[in-house]
């Protein structure tokens, strides 16, 4: 069943990961649990991308944009 989190609880997530504080394995288990608006492929690309603040990978996560706002 696919978890369901706030923005700011996955920013948390990432900030987590990009200290080192979560292995890879932990990292497509939690991209395979959430209900994303792309595909777990797209999501992990996302997650590895080094140029992105964890900003942008929580909002590229959940289809978040300026738009939106």
């Amino acid at each position: 069943m696919p978890k369901q989190l706030t923005r700011d609880e996955l920013l948390w997530l990432i900030e987590e990961l990009d200290r080192g504080e979560a292995e890879r394995q932990e990292v497509e288990e939690l991209v395979a649990s959430l209900e994303l608006t792309i595909s777990d492929a797209e999501a992990l690309q996302i997650l590895e991308d080094d140029e992105l603040t964890t900003e942008e990978v929580a909002d590229q996560l959940v289809g978040y944009s300026e738009r939106n706002a």
